[in-house]
Parts: C-alpha cells; structure tokens; sequence
C-alpha cells in the first residue's frame, strides 16, 4: 500500500498544494482505497459467517453452558 501511504502522507502534510492537484490527490487516494475498503468489508463478512456457523456447530456445548450458569 505504498502509493496510498504517500497519498495520505501528502493529504496530511502541512504543505501548500495548488487547488487543482489537490482535487487529483484526492481523487487518486479515493480510487486506491475502494477496493481496500472493500476487500476489509469482506473479510469482516467471512469472519460473522464462520463465527455464525463455529456457534451452530458448537449448539450443544453452548447450550449446556447457558443451562448450567441459569441453574446457579
């Protein structure tokens, strides 16, 4: 991600940058991060769906566990 860091870099930096080249910084930072915004989404996505079905396959030891600390 070297070219999003110098982008980002630039965005933050203190120095004077012409209106226009800003507007094509911006735009260039905003192309490299959809995808990695996305891929970030989707890895979030898999991660609840396997967390979903570790706890469907685990039903039974959840359960017992659930029973038991409400019979205490």
């Amino acid at each position: 991600m070297a070219p999003l860091e110098a982008l980002e870099a630039l965005l933050e930096g203190d120095e004077a940058i012409e209106e226009e080249r800003l507007t094509e910084i911006r735009k260039e930072h905003s192309s490299l991060k959809v995808p990695y915004d996305a891929s970030k989404h989707r890895a979030w996505l898999l991660d609840a769906k396997i967390t979903r079905r570790e706890k469907l396959l685990n039903h039974e030891t959840l359960m017992a566990g659930y029973t038991e600390s409400m019979a205490n």
